[in-house]
C-alpha cells in the first residue's frame, strides 16, 4: 500500500453521501480533504494524539472546543492540541467540506520548523483556537492547498518530500494570518481607548 489515497466519488457503494475525498498519511503528519453530506448526527467530543489544524470550507455547522462554540464561516481555521476536546455540530443536512491536518512534535523537530509550532503548543487550552483570514489571505491559503493536493497526486511517482514542504508552507501562511489577527485585535483595543479619550476631553479626569 502507499501513503496516498485519492478517491473521487459521486456514488460510492459504501457511502453514497461522499462527494470527494483526498487523503495522505505519513509517519508524523496527515492531510485529509473531504466533501460529503453528513447524516445530521453530530460527531462526538474527542481528542487526537496529534495537533489538529481544521479548515472549514463549506456547510452549516459550528465547532465546539472545550467550553466554547464557534459558528463557522468559510475559510475559518480552528486549531487544537492533542488534549483539547472538540467536535463539529451540523446545523442542517447540507454539503459539508473541510480539511484536516494532523501533526506531531516530531514533524516540527525533524523539519527544523519549531517556530511554526508555537501557535499550536504555546497557548492555554480553550484559548486562541480560531484564526480568520482576510480576503488576500484566503487566496494564499487556497493556492497553497491546491499545490498540496497536486503534489499528493504526484507522490506515487516522486518522492513525497515536496508534499511535506508544501505543508510547511501552509504552516507559514497560517502563522502569518495568526500574527495579523493579533495585530488587528490590539489595534481595535487602542481605537476604543482613543475614542473614549476623544469623547471625554472636556470632562474632569476621574
Amino acid at each position: 500500500t502507499t501513503p496516498f489515497e485519492m478517491v473521487l466519488i459521486i456514488r460510492d457503494i459504501m457511502n453514497k453521501e461522499t462527494l470527494s475525498f483526498t487523503r495522505f498519511d505519513d509517519s508524523n503528519y496527515s492531510y485529509s480533504h473531504k466533501m460529503f453530506v453528513p447524516d445530521y448526527k453530530n460527531f462526538k467530543l474527542h481528542t487526537h494524539k496529534a495537533y489538529e489544524i481544521y479548515i472549514f470550507l463549506k456547510g452549516n455547522a459550528e465547532y465546539v472546543i472545550e467550553s466554547k462554540i464557534f459558528p463557522m464561516k468559510q475559510y475559518d481555521i480552528l486549531i487544537t492540541k492533542n488534549d483539547e476536546l472538540h467536535q463539529v455540530r451540523h446545523l442542517e443536512k447540507a454539503t459539508y467540506e473541510r480539511i484536516v491536518i494532523e501533526l506531531n512534535d516530531a514533524f516540527f523537530e525533524e523539519n527544523n520548523c519549531i517556530e511554526y509550532s508555537n501557535l499550536l503548543r504555546n497557548r492555554k487550552n480553550d484559548t486562541d483556537n480560531i484564526i480568520s483570514p482576510d480576503s488576500s489571505d484566503k487566496i494564499k491559503l487556497m493556492e497553497c492547498i491546491s499545490r498540496i493536493e497536486k503534489y499528493i497526486k504526484e507522490s506515487e511517482k516522486f518522492n513525497n518530500t515536496i508534499v511535506k514542504c508544501s505543508i510547511i508552507e501552509l504552516l507559514h501562511i497560517i502563522n502569518t494570518i495568526k500574527s495579523k489577527n493579533v495585530k488587528i485585535k490590539n489595534n481595535h483595543n487602542i481605537d476604543e481607548i482613543i475614542n473614549y479619550i476623544n469623547a471625554n476631553l472636556c470632562n474632569d479626569i476621574k
